[in-house]
């Protein structure tokens, strides 16, 4: 099985500072934070992106989201 591909340095629209992308989980103190896009435990996630400015976590998935959502149009 491959390794999965991310980029390792990302600029999310939701936050000012560049995220990177963290694997070792040993190195943050996780069991008490959330993901700043759904608001999850990020305790057992995997890799995951980390502001190293402030206390700003998102996952994988949370960073791929879009800005904004699409709307469809109304059944008639």
């Amino acid at each position: 099985m491959g390794k999965l591909n991310y980029d390792p340095v990302i600029q999310h629209f939701s936050h000012p500072h560049p995220l990177e992308l963290c694997c070792n989980h040993q190195q943050l103190n996780l069991h008490a934070v959330s993901c700043s896009g759904c608001k999850l435990k990020l305790a057992s996630a995997g890799p995951i992106y980390t502001c190293r400015c402030c206390n700003f976590f998102l996952h994988i998935s949370c960073s791929q989201m879009p800005q904004h959502i699409a709307q469809f149009p109304k059944q008639l």
